[in-house]
């Protein structure tokens, strides 16, 4: 029964980057989306793309068709123990970028710095294997819930990220810095996690999650999202915000 009810969970919830307001991450995963999307514009069709922490890859949907190349690099083939369902095209540290210098016209680096070691050194990377007025394009979280492996080291405000850019003197301008999410996405996202989260902590909740839970918490969910929906445009503000987006222009 419990492979079952995973199945029919990972069905309503829907694929990734395509999560339903089913989902427990919905609410931020719409923004970014909506960022990734919009920065097709920036991109040529003669475009070579490194998306740098691609793991499973799930914008490469959105991106592929614009570019020339799209390339596709992870530390690892694994992500927790499991095989990424999309095998990355390059493996390597993103410290040490295994791609050539002035190579690239773009880089995505969506939700990686706030887990890798040392962030300025892997900006510098990109720099580096980055063309004459290239782009690269940076996500990271904010009030948002600590997460993801290896590690969950930082966060960035909007004014943190782009005064880290510019006392790094990597080498970029920062053409564009806009948060992801308002007030309604980050107390009904919190909500939600905190809510699976405690469920998993003891074997009673366990026990739920695995049957009427994975019933009951897509609906839960739904309501949550829907409310947060309302919220995000009723308290329009940067008073809370689940993430960045940030444009980077090498000059």
């Amino acid at each position: 029964m419990k492979p079952f009810l995973k199945g029919w969970f990972e069905w309503v919830a829907g694929p990734l980057p395509h999560r339903t307001m089913f989902y427990h991450s919905y609410l931020h995963r719409r923004q970014l989306n909506r960022s990734i999307i919009a920065i097709k514009h920036k991109i040529s069709p003669h475009t070579k793309l490194l998306d740098l922490g691609c793991g499973s890859q799930p914008y490469r949907k959105y991106l592929e068709d614009s570019c020339d190349i799209y390339v596709g690099m992870e530390f690892s083939k694994y992500t927790g123990g499991t095989l990424l369902k999309k095998l990355p095209d390059l493996i390597g540290d993103a410290h040490k970028i295994p791609v050539r210098s002035n190579s690239m016209d773009a880089v995505l680096l969506t939700e990686v710095l706030e887990h890798v070691s040392h962030p300025a050194e892997v900006l510098h990377e990109t720099h580096r294997v980055l063309k004459e007025n290239g782009r690269i394009f940076v996500s990271m979280p904010f009030m948002f819930y600590e997460h993801g492996s290896p590690a969950d080291y930082r966060r960035f405000t909007m004014g943190g990220l782009k005064n880290f850019i510019e006392n790094e003197k990597i080498g970029f301008q920062v053409e564009e810095v806009t948060q992801l999410g308002n007030t309604g996405t980050v107390l009904m996202q919190t909500l939600q996690y905190v809510v699976y989260q405690r469920l998993q902590r003891t074997t009673a909740g366990k026990l739920f999650y695995y049957s009427f839970g994975l019933i009951l918490l897509p609906l839960f969910s739904l309501l949550m999202n829907c409310l947060g929906v309302v919220l995000d445009i009723l308290l329009d503000d940067e008073i809370a915000y689940s993430g960045v987006f940030s444009v980077l222009k090498k000059v």
